[in-house]
């Protein structure tokens, strides 16, 4: 069942740690750190500053961080990812008449 999925295949951490915290732990560790990402947000819109920015994408660096591993221990690859983020492009897109 394992072959399906390529985050090991980027790099090998991503099962290293995925298996050594579990799935219940790093979903609840999401959960935080998607909190915070949102905390971050909030701060650059009310005053942006470099600062904000840089806390901005530390934020999303955890939050991909852990997807990775979340995404490798619920086996689904980014090309699972991709068609629905490629789904969601077009369907905005045909909302705004620029898709047909």
């Amino acid at each position: 069942m394992r072959d399906r999925v390529d985050w090991q295949q980027v790099d090998w951490r991503v099962e290293r740690m995925a298996r050594q915290y579990g799935l219940d732990h790093q979903l609840r560790k999401l959960q935080e750190e998607t909190a915070e990402l949102s905390e971050a947000i909030a701060v650059h819109l009310r005053s942006p500053t470099p600062v904000s920015r840089r806390e901005i994408i530390g934020e999303a660096a955890d939050v991909h961080f852990l997807l990775r591993q979340i995404g490798f221990l619920l086996n689904f690859d980014s090309a699972d990812i991709d068609g629905i983020v490629d789904y969601k492009y077009r369907r905005q897109l045909m909302r705004e008449g620029l898709y047909e």
